[in-house]
């Protein structure tokens, strides 16, 4: 008896693609930072610790534009629309919350 099994090729997910997103966008903001152009930023534990939290921001943004902007979208224009809002929105969270906090 021989068993046929169906493969339905996946998509990526917008979680996934988001994720990558931020970790891109971040790591080049890290790479361009202070004007050196390298990546001697990864040799400090704090300056990791921050990488993650900026991935952490970006990703709301991207999240909070998904969840509440753009419901009505689907398909390539929610995607490309989550990420044209949503890093600026999430690189926008990072400044507000950091001069929030500044005395």
């Amino acid at each position: 008896m021989q068993t046929n099994t169906l493969t339905i090729p996946r998509k990526p997910s917008l979680f996934l693609i988001n994720l990558l997103l931020a970790f891109v966008v971040t790591t080049l903001l890290f790479f361009i930072d202070d004007g050196y152009y390298n990546f001697n930023w990864t040799l400090h534990l704090s300056n990791r610790v921050f990488f993650v939290i900026y991935i952490i921001r970006i990703f709301l943004g991207q999240t909070l534009t998904e969840k509440f902007i753009l419901k009505k979208y689907n398909g390539k224009n929610k995607t490309i629309l989550t990420s044209l809002i949503g890093v600026p929105l999430g690189i926008a969270l990072l400044f507000i919350i950091y001069y929030s906090i500044k005395p």
